[in-house]
Formats: C-alpha cells, structure tokens, sequence
C-alpha cells in the first residue's frame, strides 16, 4: 500500500512539474540548457570535452576549431544567429579567449532582430546560459543582454496568448523560446518562473491537444514537422532534462500523457523517406528541405539517444545526402546527440508496404511496392484543412519510380506571389479533379499586382469573407470550424483496404467543394454549390499499376468536368485515350477509360514555363542546387464532353523502365460489362467499382477471363450482409472487409452481390 501511494505521489509530482517546471529543483548553476556540471549526465561539460576528441565526434570538432566568425559558411539568413551554438560550444569545450570572442560577436549581432520564428532569442538564451562563466562577460554585459532577452521574451509570450495558432509551426518555435528563455535567466529575472509556468500551461492547454489529435503524425509539409514542431518538443524536453532534477522528467511525462508521440513521429516521418533519400511532397516545404539534410536530424539525434530507436539512427544516417556534410549551424547538436552505439534499423524491417497516416485527420496514404531503390511509391491524399501551409489537394495522388512521374507541382515560392496563389498551393497543381464553374471566385491574400485566376478547384481556405482562418488557438477552435464556421472539413474516407497483392482506398471529397453544405465567400461575394457528390477511388496493383475511378455530380450540366495529371515533363497523347510521361530512365503509360470520347489538352510551355491562363505563375527561384525539387509545370487536362450532370472518370496508369512501350505497359488492360459498377480485368485480376446506382451490383466475365480469376468487388458498403452469387454458386452471409469483396471465379460467369 505505501508503495502504491508512493507511485501515486510520484505521478503527481511530475504532472505537477511540467505544467510548473520550476517545482523540479532547477539547476542554480550555469551552464544548464542542454548540458550541466552533473558527472552522472552525458552532456556533463567534463564529459563532453572528452568525447569530441573520440571518433565520430573528433571530425566535426576539428572542423568546428578551425571556425572564426564563419558567417559566410551558413548558405542562407539570420547568419549570426545559426552559427552561434556551434561557437557557444566550442567555448564551452575549450575555453579560450578566441572561443569566446566569437560567442560573444555572434550573440551581440544576433541582438539586433528577433525573428518571427524567435529562433535569435532561443540561441542567444543558450550563448548567456553557456557564456556565463566567462570572466570578460561582466554583470554589465549581462544586464544588457538580459534586458533585451526580456523584453523579447514579453513579446512572444503576448504572440501566443494573442495571435497564434496550435498548428501552425511559430507556435512551437515561440514556446520553445519561452522555455530556453526562462531556463537561461532563473534566477536571474524576477519573470523566468512565471514564464516556466505559462510555458507549461500552454503545452499542457494548448498544444498537448495538437499532438494527442494527430498521435504522433502532422499536417504540414515533412520540413515543418520534423524541424517545428516535433523539434521544438524534443528541444525543450531535453532543455528541461538537463536543467532539472530527476533528469528523466520530462521524457518519462511525455509518455505517460499517452504519448509515446516522438518515437510515434518518428515511424511517421520514415513511411514517407521515398527510394532516393528524398521526402515525400504535400503541404509546403521548403526547397533546401526536400532531400533531407542535416536540418532534419536534431530531432532523430534525440530520439535515438533517448529511446534508443534504431529507427531514428537509421534517418540520422541517412539524414544528409552522400558527401553533404555539416555546416556550423548543425555541429553543435551533432556533438551533444550523436550517438553512434545505437544500431540503425531501416523501415523496411518496422513500417508495412501499405500504411495510412493521421488517420481521421490530415490523412495520408502510401503504398509501395518494396523498399528497394527501384521501388513504386504511390501516395493518395485525403486529410482536412489544419493551416495556410495546407493544399487543396482532397483526393490528390502521385506516383514515384525512380523519379516522379505523377507529382505534387509547385515549388515554396513566397505566399503572395503568382506562383503559390495561382499554382502550387491550388487545385491545378495536384492530380485531383477540376469542376469548371465560370462564376466562381477565388478570395486569397496576394500581392500587388497578382491577378487571382479561377482553376476550377477546390474552395479557398486560407481567407474567408475578408478574414483569416488561421488562428486555431487550440483544439476546440478547430473542430468547431470543422463542420462549421469555415468548414475545415475537405474529405471523409470512405474505405482503405491493404492487401498483398492489391490496396484500395475511396474518399468522399465533396467537402472540398464549393456544395450545398458550404460554400466559401469573400468581401464582396458568396459563391454558389457547384458539386453534390464527388468521390474517388484508388487502387494501387502492385508492383506499378495504379487505376483511378471518379464519380462526379454537378450542380449544373454545363459546369466542365476535369481530371487532372501534373508531370515534371510534356506528356505525350496516343492513340484509344492513351499518353505517355517520361522523367529520366522511367516512365508513366496511361489510358483514359471514361469519359468514352473526352477532351484533351497539355496546359505547358517550354519557351514559357507556369504560364497558364494567360497568368504568369512562374515560382522565380533559382533551383539549380535543388534538382529533386522538380516543380512540374505540365498538367495533362482530361475533360467530359458530354454535357451532364453527372461524369466517371476511368483511368489505368503502369509505371515501368523507360525502355517500355505505352502498349507494353497497357498490355491487357480492357473495361468489363456490368449493372452498378464498373469492371476492368487482365489476366487473371478483376477489378470491380461499384458506382451506387444499384442495390445488387452484377458483373459479368467474359469467356476469354482466366479460370480462377480473383475478382475484387470495391466500395461495397461496410456493416451489411450479402448473398454473393458467382455463376451457379451462392455464398450466405458475406461481409466487406474494409470495402472489398474478394471471390474467385471463373469466364463466363456472372458475379452478383445481394443485401
């Protein structure tokens, strides 16, 4: 019983102490923010010296030595401010007068600005907690500094009571500053314990919320989650375990909050390292991002040491391409978290061929077919809104072999500019479905100057009536929006079925839309429902088949049905609705089985790149060094001619060697006669997409069909038990698993469902 009351006790305490870090005994002496003077801590200073003159650490050390005020080595802005932990370190390993001379001028120059991100009061917090001991840094010098670190941390502080928002990435940065802030001056500042209190308020009020919601996932692009928010939290916990006692608080608490979320996010980023290194594409993410680097790595380092994942040593050795190697503004996290003795284990031995992620929320889906160099990755999109960092890619898909061959376009080109307003961040620039409205309009914030061009897409998010929807204080903001107020909500999925040999997924996207359920507006306008129903479909054949089935109702007949194919290449048009894109040594062979008689058109220019509808929409930046960023700028546009309300769009698509032809590729492929569904069959798979017109689909099989065929019926609907007729064999009480009927059959028969 006393043990029992003693656990109970010791569980208070700790909850206690991360919602008032400063009931945890912090440290009095400097310096404390991520090392400390305690032998018995792995970043103890003493051990810390010891440790850079063994190997892997010596290397990075040796280069760090020959640093002096290397600002020039940092290849973009806020110089000073980046290489000023790495010099802070290197006083701290030896400290000379040189060392701390460096220090010194880096942290007085960082003094002048604080960015947005608050990332020049986070590190100047960590120069003052690890300069502290330096003799020329007199009490005089310490006020000065001290005042300036006040008055910023004020100000964030006031961001995040006033304006910020719990998805958005500033919001971590800043909380993360408060931490760092408050930590450096205890004892100092008559402020840094309420600053320690509000910071553990907020997480526990605020964005503990965000993270309980996603479970260890996120909405916003890779570099987002991996270098914001995750990161931030990594930092602060390890700030709070190396100024505070017991030192396993903070690491232990987070768990205990139902969180395993690092090691969580941690699985979450590895489902999305593609087959050469690079990231997955959605969201904005930044250029320099894409193919990984040393920037993604902090967060990997800590939680490798911590938890001793092998999972996150596997992405800290393949953080960086081959050769890139650190630059200041990374060695000093290399030399604190780098640890060697943990032995990588790649996804492929903990993350399945087929995984969906943020499950109900920002939903992502990937599917490949191996984890090899050559494998297909397919992903599909299916999430709802979260963020101005966001798309309107609802039931967006790409395809990877080798290199993109159906892909997310665009590059993060400045928010207010053609490129992100017309293009990368809209409808057009993803393989998603347009609806043609000519009266519909499109409210976002733009420069002077930008012409808004209306793509046919999905509904503005970002501005609404005039105001921003960004500012999700906490949790119950965003639901509220969800199925109301802005409507955040863009997509419902329907079904996700993942096998060994097919996977299948479907979403209801008609929330995307402008629909009778809501339709966007702005200053001076409120658009009308132009979609009652869209829904798309997916299955992925593995090793590199993917076929697309969409059903679409319009409001009106005449507004133009499109879908839509973003190509780092011109595609090329065949013959019977096939075409053909080409991206290095693979290529993508596709054919159009509905509509029977479309329109189609290539929307690209070699002489003028991202001009469409007569709008420039060029992103402007120089992407030489970035050559896996691909922006696209090809879009292969297949339209209904018909007139009607309603429209399906069929599609197959086979990735394979660019030695391939599209008929070789294709080879097989033929469309199926069926009542409620349409069918499509070669060799021995039949793929079978009911259409909801019929409450007992029927599917008939051609003679020429393989004996034993797998039929796969897709989209039956979940909770009803059916009769299943094939040919003269009847089977009672058949349920969907996850929306698929799976039955063998053989040519010539007919394969019924009945409720």
């Amino acid at each position: 019983m006393t043990k029992q009351i003693s656990y109970f006790l010791l569980i208070l305490l700790v909850f206690c102490v991360l919602a008032t870090p400063s009931l945890a005994g912090i440290r009095s002496d400097h310096p404390r923010i991520f090392v400390n003077t305690d032998p018995a801590y792995y970043n103890c200073v003493d051990s810390l010296r010891l440790r850079v003159w063994q190997q892997p650490w010596r290397t990075e050390y040796e280069k760090l030595r020959m640093w002096r005020n290397s600002f020039s080595d940092v290849p973009r802005g806020r110089k000073p401010a980046n290489v000023l932990p790495s010099f802070a370190i290197r006083w701290l390993i030896d400290p000379t007068e040189t060392a701390a001379a460096d220090t010194a001028l880096a942290m007085m120059l960082a003094l002048e600005d604080n960015d947005g991100q608050a990332w020049n009061l986070s590190v100047v917090s960590i120069a003052y907690d690890w300069l502290y001991g330096y003799p020329a840094f007199s009490a005089e010098d310490r006020q000065s500094v001290r005042e300036r670190m006040e008055r910023w941390t004020r100000e964030v502080i006031h961001q995040l009571k006033t304006d910020d928002d719990v998805f958005n990435n500033h919001t971590w940065y800043h909380l993360r500053s408060v931490y760092l802030a408050a930590l450096a001056l205890y004892g100092e500042s008559e402020e840094a314990v309420a600053w320690l209190e509000f910071a553990g308020r907020y997480w526990e009020n605020k964005l503990s919320g965000a993270v309980k919601l996603f479970d260890g996932g996120w909405h916003e692009g890779l570099s987002y989650s991996s270098r914001a928010s995750y990161n931030n939290l990594g930092m602060w916990l390890a700030a709070l375990q190396s100024a505070t006692s017991p030192r396993e608080w903070p690491f232990a608490r987070l768990r205990q909050q139902g969180g395993d979320w690092l090691n969580k996010f941690t699985r979450f980023y590895a489902a999305q390292v593609y087959p050469d290194g690079t990231l997955a594409r959605y969201g904005d993410i930044p250029e320099f991002i894409l193919g990984g680097g040393w920037d993604n790595s902090r967060l990997f380092m800590i939680v490798a040491r911590e938890y001793r994942s092998g999972l996150a040593a596997w992405i800290v050795q393949n953080a960086a391409r081959p050769g890139q190697e650190l630059l200041p503004l990374h060695v000093w996290y290399y030399l604190l978290w780098y640890d060697p003795a943990v032995t990588p284990v790649p996804p492929a031995e903990t993350t399945g061929r087929s995984v969906r992620l943020n499950p109900g929320t920002y939903d992502l889906f990937f599917m490949r077919s191996g984890w090899d160099k050559d494998a297909t990755v397919v992903s599909f999109h299916a999430g709802d809104w979260f963020g101005s960092h966001n798309h309107l890619d609802a039931g967006h898909f790409s395809i990877f072999r080798r290199q993109w061959l159906a892909l997310d376009a665009g590059a993060y080109a400045p928010m207010n500019g053609s490129h992100f307003v017309n293009f990368a961040h809209r409808t057009l620039a993803h393989n998603s479905l347009l609806i043609y409205d000519p009266e519909e309009r499109f409210q976002v914030p733009h420069g002077e100057g930008v012409t808004v061009i209306n793509d046919g897409g999905q509904r503005e998010i970002v501005s609404l009536g005039g105001r921003s929807t960004q500012n999700n204080f906490d949790v119950g903001v965003w639901r509220s929006n969800r199925l109301g107020g802005a409507h955040f909500e863009r997509s419902t999925v329907l079904h996700w079925y993942a096998g060994d040999s097919i996977d299948f997924i479907a979403a209801d996207i008609t929330l995307a839309y402008n629909s009778d359920i809501f339709s966007a507006y702005g200053r001076d306008f409120r658009n009308r429902p132009k979609v009652e129903k869209v829904v798309r479909s997916l299955v992925y054949v593995r090793p590199s088949t993917v076929i697309v089935y969409d059903r679409v109702t319009t409001k009106d007949p005449s507004f133009t049905k499109t879908w839509t194919l973003n190509t780092a290449h011109q595609p090329y048009l065949g013959e019977l609705g096939t075409f053909l894109v080409e991206n290095g040594n693979s290529r993508l062979a596709g054919r159009t089985f509905l509509p029977p008689d479309p329109d189609r058109e290539i929307w690209g220019s070699h002489a003028q790149p991202f001009r469409f509808l007569g709008v420039d929409m060029h992103p402007g930046l120089d992407l030489w060094n970035y050559p896996e960023v691909e922006p696209g700028g090809w879009v292969l546009r297949i339209s209904q001619t018909e007139q009607n309300t309603y429209g399906e769009f069929l599609h197959v698509l086979v990735a394979g060697d660019n030695d391939r032809t599209s008929q070789d590729l294709l080879a097989g492929w033929a469309i199926i006669d069926g009542r409620g569904l349409r069918g499509l069959r070669n060799g021995g798979l039949v793929l079978a997409f009911l259409d909801d017109t019929e409450l007992s689909p029927r599917l008939l099989l051609p003679p020429e069909t393989e004996p034993a065929s797998k039929v796969y019926l897709l989209g039956v609907p979940e909770g009803v038990t059916y009769q299943l007729s094939v040919g003269e064999r009847t089977i009672e009480g058949v349920r969907a698993l996850n929306g698929v009927v799976a039955v063998e059959a053989d040519g010539g028969v007919v394969v019924e469902l009945k409720p």
